[in-house]
């Protein structure tokens, strides 16, 4: 009986090219040696050896991409990981646009007559391919000697489409536009308004709302209900969509880049020109989220079902917000402070203010604190002085109803029982008359003599026939904070908005300041949220409860002084808009505060670079620049996280060309304090040409 050959063993673990070839090199010795055992690359026969174990190899590259695809933690498609993000409910964020403050001079204004008006979209033209554009519509009744401008543009143009539904649920389309700029859309069906949401299919009811999201080209998909879950367009309902196109991070211009001029509408006719620049950096550009970063964010923002409870809560939210008007954050650290219970203080009057603390005067006040409506003609209102000022000008907008009249504004010593409405004894007294007062504008009033007055307690009163819905600043100066702007609000009977300034009020008799519910008011620097809604009248003395603080601070992109990317301050519209969002989604009682993340640059010496001599001098200066401003800019470099700089050497010595290097200074780790931002400083180096072995005696300083 004869023994059965034996078959040859296969092995799965042969999926490259080189292991192919081995392996059926092997089968045919082992299966016929005697007709074939020549194996040369000469060979016709092994030039098809060659083909199959190349065809082999791709088979293989494909089933492995295929089952990447398959896992978040593996995926390398833009497009598999969309469709990750949106089974987690991931909203992917696009492109966002730069912003910038800009100041503009050039207008002479008659203050009884003119104002000067900026439209929304007005464009502000930079350079070649890059243009911002106004943000919205701002009205100047200028009062300043400076005559002084200052508004906010954003980078990008403004575009529009229009498409045709055809009456099909989940009815959508794609903007033929690339480089949309996130948020920035609004969707008209036959000239109505329809509202954007995360995901329409969510949606209950026949809602007139809509969903969009980016595809991996960063055109935009929108997409309309069913009936059921989202309204569906009728047929034949023209469909306009106006977006904007642009962003990134080219947008983020150094400082006193951006100087143009603008034309500007005189009120109440003709034009003028407005020489314009930024004084400061544009800021919040950047590109669509990467695929690491979804990777990191999306499973994350899962768990937090829209929702802040815990600070990865907070910090998730943070990171992942976007402002169509001010970009988007970059970076966010989030710390809790623990609350307390604070009274205010007792008096013939109720102040919210705390002992020792001015309220009214302070020198580092730039913006009005608070707005509410008042129903009283004659109202005082109660300010201290920590120092002694001079009164030159009271600062005044507000809005006229009824049949117009002069406001007769003064200010009075704080005579013991001051009767409400105008005091007796005026020490000075200035005249804002009634043609001054329109368009919710701030109008300068000048007093009769620049009065000096001592440290101690005023009251500004006014008068008025009319009803008025007003608030109001004080300028004056002193020799402890010279060119003080004093802000100070318009008394009588108060309601308040959700987010005030504590100051010591009048209360006219029989009125109150009535405080709604989960109020934030600040009180000596410190934050703190109304339990539940306090009316405050001269029998009531107020409680303010504040659980806990969340501080959120943020980073955003920019551009350094060497216009090179890096982190930075974000805008106070940014601020603002992702402290609503934020309290919107806090589940615990707790007084939400964002603000800027300091920075710390961070200077790298890496000594002698030792480069290929085959590579162009300048090229490799430009090429390990570009690499230490990748790094830096990179996720391994997080706010209150040291530097690893081995981490760092690792990109500098992937730049193709160079060699090695010996940095000069060796340190150790950079450590970062708690809430702070470590970026790229001063980078130096000396660039050595080497050619193989031979390191030749040719060094450039950079």
């Amino acid at each position: 009986m004869s023994a059965t050959p034996r078959r040859p063993a296969i092995d799965a673990g042969n999926r490259e090219f080189a292991s192919i070839r081995q392996a059926i090199i092997q089968y045919i010795q082992d299966k016929r040696p005697d007709l074939w055992n020549s194996f040369y690359h000469s060979d016709f026969g092994t030039f098809l050896i060659d083909m199959v174990a190349a065809h082999g190899d791709m088979q293989s590259f494909i089933t492995d991409r295929v089952g990447e695809e398959a896992f978040l933690a593996t995926a390398q498609e833009y497009r598999s990981m969309m469709n990750f993000a949106r089974m987690l409910s991931y909203r992917v964020r696009g492109i966002t646009a730069a912003s910038a403050t800009l100041v503009g001079t050039g207008v002479p204004v008659n203050f009884n007559l003119e104002a000067v008006e900026i439209k929304k979209g007005t464009p502000v033209p930079v350079g070649v391919g890059l243009s911002f554009e106004v943000d919205r519509d701002y009205w100047f009744n200028v009062g300043t000697p400076s005559e002084e401008y200052r508004f906010t543009v954003i980078e990008g143009s403004s575009v529009q489409e229009m498409f045709v539904a055809d009456g099909s649920p989940f009815f959508r389309f794609r903007t033929a536009a690339d480089s949309v700029i996130d948020r920035s859309w609004n969707v008209f069906v036959d000239d109505d308004p329809w509202l954007p949401v995360d995901f329409v299919e969510l949606e209950t009811g026949d809602t007139k709302t809509y969903s969009a999201e980016y595809d991996a080209d960063g055109q935009v998909n929108f997409r309309f209900g069913d009936g059921i879950r989202g309204a569906i367009p009728v047929p034949g309902a023209f469909i306009r969509v106006e977006f904007r196109v642009g962003g990134g991070p080219r947008g983020n211009v150094g400082s006193g880049v951006i100087t143009s001029t603008v034309t500007v509408n005189r009120v109440p006719s003709g034009s003028a020109t407005l020489h314009v620049t930024n004084p400061k950096p544009a800021s919040g550009g950047s590109d669509a989220e990467s695929i690491d970063h979804i990777r990191q964010w999306a499973p994350l923002n899962a768990k937090t079902v829209d929702k802040c409870v815990g600070l990865q809560d907070y910090i998730t939210k943070a990171t992942s917000f976007s402002s169509p008007t001010h970009g988007a954050v970059a970076r966010a650290t989030v710390a809790m402070r623990p609350g307390t219970l604070l009274t205010p203080e007792t008096g013939a009057f109720d102040t919210v203010s705390v002992a020792g603390h001015d309220p009214v005067l302070d020198a580092n006040t730039s913006e009005t604190q608070g707005i509410g409506k008042s129903t009283s003609p004659k109202a005082a209102i109660k300010f201290v002085t920590a120092a002694p000022v001079v009164v030159r000008t009271a600062m005044v907008r507000m809005e006229r109803y009824g049949s117009p009249s002069d406001v007769l504004l003064r200010i009075e010593t704080d005579l013991a029982g001051a009767p409400s409405g105008v005091l007796a004894s005026p020490l000075a007294e200035a005249v804002l008359p009634a043609s001054m007062i329109y368009g919710n504008t701030w109008t300068v009033a000048t007093f009769a003599n620049n009065v000096g007055l001592p440290a101690g307690v005023y009251w500004l009163t006014f008068t008025a026939s009319g009803s008025l819905d007003s608030y109001y600043t004080l300028a004056g100066s002193s020799t402890a904070a010279p060119d003080t702007e004093a802000r100070i609000l318009y008394g009588g009977s108060w309601e308040l908005s959700p987010e005030v300034k504590a100051a010591a009020f009048r209360v006219q008799t029989g009125g109150s300041w009535v405080i709604p519910a989960g109020s934030s008011v600040t009180i000596n620097g410190q934050n703190y949220k109304t339990a539940s809604p306090i009316a405050v009248d001269e029998k009531n003395l107020s409680l303010f409860v504040d659980p806990n603080t969340v501080d959120i601070h943020v980073w955003v992109e920019t551009t350094g002084a060497d216009g090179r990317r890096t982190f930075g301050s974000a805008s106070s519209g940014l601020r603002d808009e992702l402290l609503q969002y934020l309290n919107a989604r806090s589940v615990i009682t707790v007084v939400n505060h964002v603000a800027d993340g300091p920075v710390r640059p961070v200077d790298i010496n890496l000594g002698d670079v030792y480069v290929d001599a085959t590579y162009a001098r300048d090229a490799m200066v430009t090429a390990i620049h570009d690499a230490v401003e990748s790094f830096f800019m990179s996720d391994r470099v997080q706010p209150g996280s040291p530097i690893r700089l081995s981490d760092l050497y690792v990109w500098i010595e992937r730049v193709p060309g160079v060699n090695h290097f010996v940095e000069r200074l060796h340190r150790d780790d950079i450590m970062a304090k708690p809430d702070e931002m470590l970026v790229r400083g001063n980078v130096t180096f000396n660039v050595r040409m080497s050619v193989f072995e031979d390191r030749l005696d040719i060094r450039a300083k950079y």
